[in-house]
């Protein structure tokens, strides 16, 4: 998991001002699905606010799966 905040100032124009965070996460698991194959698979999420008068107010959410197949190779 990681969390990150920015917030920008500026003491000339305050209309140019604006604060934003991001967070994102994953979540991973690990299964082996024979003597011969394991499987990798699980969710990430990235999740970002903007507030700003420069920029616009804005907000985005992403969401993936992924999974991967491979051969063990502890018995080769």
């Amino acid at each position: 998991m990681r969390f990150h905040s920015a917030r920008s100032r500026l003491p000339d124009n305050e209309e140019n001002n604006s604060d934003a965070v991001s967070l994102y996460s994953e979540y991973q698991l690990w299964y082996r699905l024979s003597d011969i194959f394991d499987i990798t698979g699980g969710l990430s999420e990235n999740y970002s606010r903007v507030n700003s008068n420069f920029f616009n107010d804005h907000h985005g959410l992403n969401l993936a799966g992924f999974a991967q197949f491979e051969p063990d190779r502890s018995t080769a």
